[in-house]
């Protein structure tokens, strides 16, 4: 994981605690629009450990309420390699 992912991830947390939402309210924001995630992948994404799927960002700013573009990622390179 790189430096960028890291960063990624910290950004998600950030927002989703000034939307003053928990892990939980926004896997279930996402879920209930059509994406199904788990609280555990949230949690990851945002600590780091796992990359977001470019659909899973496009959820998570929609569910924030934010432009995409804040939040897409600058590790999608990653992303493919390791869906290969």
């Amino acid at each position: 994981m790189t430096t960028h992912c890291r960063t990624l991830g910290r950004e998600i947390r950030s927002l989703r605690r000034s939307a003053g939402m928990s892990i939980r309210a926004l896997a279930r924001t996402i879920t209930i629009a059509g994406h199904r995630v788990h609280e555990d992948t949230i949690s990851n994404v945002e600590r780091g450990r796992r990359n977001a799927s470019p659909a899973l960002e496009v959820a998570i700013a929609r569910a924030l309420d934010i432009p995409v573009e804040r939040i897409t990622t600058r590790c999608a390179c990653e992303y493919d390699q390791a869906a290969a």
